[in-house]
């Protein structure tokens, strides 16, 4: 059994959880780097899903009482990471910047945006290829005033739209629409 035993942050005992009980129901890849952008938790099982699928994964600026940092510390994902509550500052910026540069694809998540992570959808702009999981209006996650409105209306023309059940196949696709 492939399993993940971690200490539970609420209990302190050890806990287990079984993963990947469905391998057949998740794509394989031949590799690739996918960088993936969220927070709120929304971000844990598209990370889980690529990881399995066998793609090299990274994350955005997360704060580290955030699920999805927890998240991507149990899969050893890089992410840079501020304090819960924080707004991402200059250096996470730059990290986050860096990880978007290398990455084959970027993954926006259903996540919310406000003026303290801003910069994380920001960065996704300058990716070679995006790919978004939107479950609704973007507006309705949108908390900077409708600034990030406005710039995700930007990336939006460019991008692949998929569900985080479709995603796998979503990243694939946008792994193969890039030049040799």
């Amino acid at each position: 059994v492939k399993a993940l035993v971690y200490t539970d942050p609420m209990t302190g005992s050890l806990a287990v959880s079984v993963l990947n009980p469905t391998s057949g129901d998740i794509p394989s890849c031949s590799g690739g780097r996918v960088h993936v952008i969220a927070g709120g938790g929304h971000g844990s099982r598209p990370m889980y899903l690529l990881r399995e699928a066998g793609y090299q994964v990274t994350a955005g600026v997360l704060g580290v009482g955030d699920s999805d940092y927890q998240v991507a510390q149990k899969l050893d994902i890089i992410c840079p990471c501020i304090p819960s509550f924080s707004t991402v500052d200059d250096a996470s910026s730059a990290h986050h910047r860096a990880l978007v540069d290398q990455a084959d694809v970027v993954v926006v998540t259903n996540t919310q945006f406000s003026d303290a992570n801003y910069l994380n959808l920001e960065a996704a702009h300058t990716a070679r290829r995006l790919v978004v999981i939107e479950d609704g209006p973007f507006s309705d996650r949108d908390f900077t005033g409708g600034k990030a409105t406005a710039l995700y209306a930007e990336i939006r023309q460019r991008v692949v739209v998929t569900t985080v059940a479709d995603l796998v196949d979503a990243v694939r696709g946008a792994m193969d629409s890039l030049p040799p």
